[in-house]
């Protein structure tokens, strides 16, 4: 019989974000050699910009304020509601989201930071995000494609 390989842990390391005024703060646990950073070109994506960091609950911390429940963080949700878009309502900063989605049937939880949103190097020496080294794949959620997959340029509709 096989011994079944195993993975490496990821080589998480401790980031800091938040909006522009400081209102809203955060604590990623992002791995820099693997940040999975993509755009996505449906509507809400598009005109908010920003760069997609997928995480989950584990790895994300709210520093200020305490709790998604703040008078401070604003929650913009359209249409079935099930995508949380927190923003700053002081600056107006779009910081992180969270919600869920279906694929395939299956309900799927997911967390996400605007990476641009993350502090430059406050982790360590090498903690530095430097956003012009890292690799963007883009999504179609514009039309709702998402079983095509990341692509290494832009849907039609979408930015690089």
């Amino acid at each position: 019989m096989a011994q079944e390989q195993q993975s490496s842990p990821p080589n998480l390391r401790p980031y800091n974000g938040g909006c522009h005024c400081g209102a809203v703060r955060y604590r990623a646990l992002l791995d820099p050699t693997n940040l999975g950073a993509a755009r996505c070109n449906c509507t809400i994506c598009h005109k908010k910009g920003g760069l997609i960091l997928q995480l989950s609950d584990e790895t994300l911390s709210l520093v200020k304020p305490s709790s998604y429940d703040s008078a401070e963080l604003g929650d913009y949700t359209f249409g079935s509601g099930s995508a949380h878009h927190y923003f700053c309502k002081t600056c107006g900063i779009s910081v992180f989201s969270r919600g869920t989605y279906v694929m395939e049937g299956k309900e799927v939880k997911f967390v996400s930071v605007n990476g641009l949103t993350v502090d430059q190097g406050v982790a360590d020496e090498e903690g530095k995000l430097d956003l012009s080294k890292v690799k963007i794949g883009y999504w179609n959620g514009l039309t709702d494609d998402w079983m095509s997959g990341m692509k290494d340029a832009p849907y039609p509709g979408g930015c690089v």
